[in-house]
């Protein structure tokens, strides 16, 4: 099931419109290569007409509240844990991946001689 046209027989079988929704037959979909399953639905749902009929607009983004303070205390003595260990960098000129952190009790061998 590659082919476009086995792949608008599939589509055309799986959603075949109704209750306002048009069918994927009727719509101009775009195909990926072998397209799984879910592929198909994705293309279905993602089509404009589809959305339309949906009465949804797609992705937007939203801003997020800020975190109430009293989950900023609770974030406290995690940070406060991570603060005190300090920062851990491996400088990628000298730690290329040739060796695992381990071998320098997880951060990067020093540069300085």
């Amino acid at each position: 099931m590659t082919d476009p046209e086995s792949l608008a027989r599939e589509a055309a079988e799986l959603l075949p419109g109704g209750a306002g929704l048009p069918a994927a037959a009727d719509l101009d979909l775009v195909w990926p290569d072998a397209p799984p399953l879910l592929a198909i639905a994705a293309a279905y749902y993602a089509h404009p007409a589809v959305r339309a009929a949906l009465g949804y607009p797609g992705p937007r983004a939203i801003a997020l509240p800020r975190l109430p303070d009293a989950r900023d205390a609770d974030l406290g003595p995690m940070l406060d844990r991570v603060r005190a260990r300090g920062p851990i960098y491996r400088d990628p000129d000298v730690h290329r991946g040739d060796e695992a952190p381990e071998a320098h009790g997880g951060q990067a061998p020093s540069t300085t001689s």
